[in-house]
């Protein structure tokens, strides 16, 4: 993970976000894009997924949530306290958070963080492949969206 991803996880709270490295992997940091979800002109929710999703199904996705949105590139000041956020892939949240020991049963669950309420749903590329995920998906992010309008 750049320095910059790693910044802004820190600013969320959760320091203890870290990348595995694989033994036997010459550059084992994935790239992540990590984008904004706005409501009313304020940051209310982070969504994460890996870097190269399919564009179409992520944009469809986060058009339907009726939230303003936008991709993180520059370093952020100061970060308010989420009030929720959403990790696309199993693989991408154990990554970021290998200390919680995840597996397909925290799916669509929501955990409780320092920095406010997570969901890890399936990740795009898994939602392409297989269409009946869409729905687990589509039902994640309304959670995520009620919590985002409430505020």
């Amino acid at each position: 993970m750049n320095a910059l991803h790693d910044k802004q996880l820190r600013q969320l709270g959760i320091p203890q976000w870290k990348l595995r490295t694989a033994a036997n992997s010459e550059s084992s940091n994935p790239s992540l894009g990590m984008i904004h979800m706005l409501w009313r002109s304020s940051v209310v929710g982070l969504c994460v997924t890996e870097q190269g999703a399919d564009q179409n199904l992520l944009t469809a996705m986060l058009n339907a949530t009726r939230c303003e949105w936008r991709q993180l590139e520059e370093t952020l000041e100061a970060l308010p306290k989420l009030s929720f956020s959403v990790i696309f892939g199993l693989k991408t949240a154990q990554l970021l958070l290998p200390e919680l020991e995840l597996s397909e049963s925290d799916l669509n669950e929501t955990l409780q963080l320092p920095s406010g309420p997570l969901l890890i749903t399936h990740s795009i590329s898994d939602t392409l492949a297989d269409t009946s995920l869409k729905k687990p998906v589509w039902q994640s992010l309304q959670t995520a969206m009620r919590t985002w309008h409430s505020r």
